[in-house]
């Protein structure tokens, strides 16, 4: 797991290798109880928008799967010359599954992150899951605030209100049993 995230900052910034040390340490450590207890996974690197000194990650995490699994994600962040420390909030989780949400009363993770610059927003994509093993897509939205990290939190998240976004069978088609971990980029101003 820790090459994978290593890999990912690598990539993200097009650093070459010679001028990265390798990396013995875990970037963000699972365990020590509560809500990333079993794992982390699926870390989605920005730089800050608001701060291009700093990066920003939201991250999923998930307890062990004999305490259930569940899922909820996290945020945490670094300086851009040092993109192997990072700094996870005392706050986490920022996004916690809803119970009383169908599509995501089972599990979420995160699949997307961007920064909406017109909204001034990020917009997290998410799976979600229900008991039954039925994936599909969401959205939710976060004001980045004055300094792109502090006001991420769980108070500030609002669900999008026609979520899911995406799901099996959804959008007029009868021939999918799940949709999950959506990747969305824009390039030359149009969505993907």
């Amino acid at each position: 797991m820790r090459y994978f995230l290593s890999l990912i900052l690598l990539a993200v910034f097009c650093v070459s290798a010679q001028d990265v040390p390798v990396q013995n340490e875990l970037i963000i450590n699972y365990g020590g109880g509560g809500w990333k207890n079993g794992q982390v996974h699926e870390p989605c690197v920005l730089v800050n928008p608001k701060d291009p000194k700093r990066l920003i990650m939201i991250y999923g995490g998930a307890l062990h799967q004999n305490q259930g699994g569940i899922g909820s994600i996290g945020k945490a962040w670094a300086n851009i010359n040092e993109p192997f420390k990072w700094h996870e909030d005392e706050s986490n989780p920022i996004l916690k599954l809803d119970p009383k949400v169908p599509f995501e009363s089972g599990m979420i993770r995160v699949d997307t992150v961007i920064y909406n610059e017109s909204s001034d927003e990020y917009w997290i994509y998410y799976t979600g899951r229900t008991p039954q093993n039925v994936d599909a897509i969401g959205l939710v939205t976060c004001p980045a605030g004055k300094d792109g990290y502090s006001d991420v939190t769980l108070a500030n998240i609002k669900r999008h209100a026609g979520n899911p976004i995406l799901s099996p069978g959804g959008q007029g088609r009868s021939d999918e049993s799940l949709v999950s971990q959506g990747a969305v980029f824009r390039e030359n101003g149009m969505w993907y």
